[in-house]
């Protein structure tokens, strides 16, 4: 991974144009060249960088919401998951249980992947 980065232009606090290197050196020389500035990476993950005039930063916190939220919702992956899997089941494999076994079972099914995948919180 390179270390430094120049940064050309930017938009609405986001990176638009840059260019990554291995020194402090070679992204001072190519910010002479080409304009911007010249900083120290804050991190790998550029989704999560923030832009201010010469400051470069990482935003940790809309990482962190960012990976609460996947892990909130994690349970409704689970629970769209096929029967084999513990999960609802296919539409198929749902109207196999009402037409063989009647709602009960349904509802009993429906229950029980729930109880084993609950919402977060509740």
């Amino acid at each position: 991974m390179k270390q430094y980065i120049a940064v050309v232009s930017s938009e609405a606090g986001k990176i638009a144009k840059y260019q990554d290197f291995d020194t402090q050196a070679e992204s001072d020389a190519h910010v002479v060249t080409y304009g911007g500035f010249a900083i120290a990476k804050p991190s790998d993950n550029i989704k999560y960088w923030i832009v201010g005039t010469g400051t470069l930063a990482h935003d940790t916190a809309q990482e962190a919401a960012d990976a609460d939220a996947v892990v909130a919702n994690q349970y409704a992956v689970e629970r769209q998951k096929n029967i084999a899997d513990g999960g609802y089941g296919t539409q198929s494999e749902q109207f196999e249980i009402l037409g063989e076994q009647g709602i009960g079972p349904y509802q009993a099914h429906i229950a029980a992947v729930k109880a084993a995948h609950p919402k977060p919180g509740a």
